[in-house]
Order: structure tokens, then sequence, then C-alpha cells
């Protein structure tokens, strides 16, 4: 499942960020090392699913001032892993469109708190997650 976030510009190079979140990833729901697309409970986001990270991105994640002026726009695809311990690591631009926007995707991901994690037959596992935000003036 991949989710869409649109963050739109202004002179003040703020945004806000609407729907998107979701899971990708791995072969039949898992890859190397444990790492899972879907598992029997997903990981949780401040007590809510994929729409409460939503909400949260959507207030981190700032247009850039000078992507505004110089008229920068497109989708940024952000990979993601909820660990064991609910942190966020691994986060990765596999799809960008300009380092301005590029890092402020990024950034916005990674600042998150940590997640209540995954589990798979009653284990907290690692699971996979894309993310995609689009920068729209």
């Amino acid at each position: 499942m991949t989710g869409q976030e649109t963050i739109n510009g202004s002179g003040k190079g703020t945004g806000a960020v609407s729907e998107g979140g979701g899971s990708g990833g791995g072969e039949n729901g898992t890859g190397g090392n444990g790492l899972y697309s879907a598992v029997d409970e997903m990981p949780k986001f401040r007590g809510g699913d994929i729409n409460k990270f939503r909400e949260w991105v959507q207030k981190k994640t700032k247009y850039p001032e000078v992507a505004t002026i110089n008229g920068i726009q497109g989708r940024v695809y952000v990979t993601f892993i909820v660990e064991k311990d609910g942190s966020v690591t691994n986060g990765k631009v596999v799809k960008g469109v300009d380092p301005l926007i590029n890092d402020e995707a990024l950034k916005a991901v990674m600042s998150s708190p940590k997640w209540t994690p995954g589990k798979q037959r009653g284990t907290a596992v690692r699971v996979s997650y894309i993310i995609m935000l689009n920068f729209q003036l």
C-alpha cells in the first residue's frame, strides 16, 4: 500500500500535508533480516493507525522557502522501518525531486517519535513502510 502526502507551498516556506502512508516491500510479507511489509498487528503511531502518522507528518513538514521561490515541486518517496522497539530507522529517499525538498521530506519522517511496534504471531517485528509526499505550489 502506498500513501500520498501533499505539501502545499506558500511565500513563508511552510506547508500542509494531506493523506498518506502505508506499507511496502518484502517477498511474501518478509524480506531479509525479518523485515515485514504486512503483519498480524501493524505498528501504531501514538495509539492510532497510519492516519495518525499522516497528521503528524503534516504538522512537521515545511515547504522550503527557496524551493517555493524557485518553483520546485514534485513527489518524494521515502522508505523507513519501524523497528521492534518502535523506533524509526533506515529512512531513505528512494525517488526524489530536488535536494531541498528531498531533505525536508526525510527530516520530517525521521523525526518521528517511537511507535508501538508491529507484531507477527504475538512477537514484535520490523515493518517497512513507504510514504509519498507531494510537494505542490
